[in-house]
């Protein structure tokens, strides 16, 4: 099965990878083999959505997390599960780390690429505006007019990363694994009825 994933991290920030369909299991001494990969980086800010009240309403935390990540993967011609983001205060600060398909058709290049072309053009500001602003309830959660603002220059670092795996994060040195159905569960469970 697979699922988009989210946590909140040890200082506050929520982080979401895309999904994925497989998984290597741990060697027999519980450690799992890693990799160096390159993954490239970008932040940006979307204005006027109030993070804490964002945060706050879990069913459009997973919409709109779902919505940069189908723009950007959209923007760069990757798999959603190939895009993670991490959401923090700040209006709403997105960063992005997209990591080219294993398979080499989207390379670090076009990644790079088409960022800058999309941030050149206009076109990923727009694409982030209409979805938000089409995301059902997000006036609950607006200051004022959505845009975007602040598209950092596209930047590829080395990451070591383990086994594929649905949604896990690191949050204090710790790992958390949970799926955005599974806390749109519990908070619909835990909030006064």
């Amino acid at each position: 099965a697979s699922s988009t994933g989210a946590a909140t991290t040890s200082g506050g920030d929520v982080a979401a990878t895309g999904s994925s369909t497989t998984a290597t299991p741990a060697s027999s001494t519980g450690a799992a083999a890693t990799s160096e990969v390159q993954v490239v980086e970008f932040e940006m800010t979307v204005e006027s959505v109030s993070y804490d009240d964002l945060v706050k309403a879990t069913d459009l935390l997973a919409s709109f997390i779902a919505k940069m990540q189908e723009v950007i993967a959209n923007a760069v011609g990757v798999s959603v599960a190939d895009v993670e983001i991490i959401l923090s205060a700040g209006s709403v600060k997105v960063a992005s780390k997209i990591q080219p398909p294993a398979s080499g058709e989207t390379t670090v290049a076009d990644i790079t690429s088409a960022l800058s072309s999309t941030k050149a053009s206009g076109e990923m500001q727009s694409a982030v505006v209409k979805e938000i602003k089409d995301l059902p309830d997000i006036d609950s959660v607006t200051t004022g007019t959505i845009s975007v603002s602040s598209i950092s220059e596209p930047i590829v670092h080395h990451a070591s990363v383990g086994p594929a795996s649905s949604g896990t994060f690191r949050a204090g040195g710790s790992c958390v694994t949970l799926s955005l159905t599974m806390l749109a569960a519990i908070h619909r469970y835990c909030s006064p009825r």
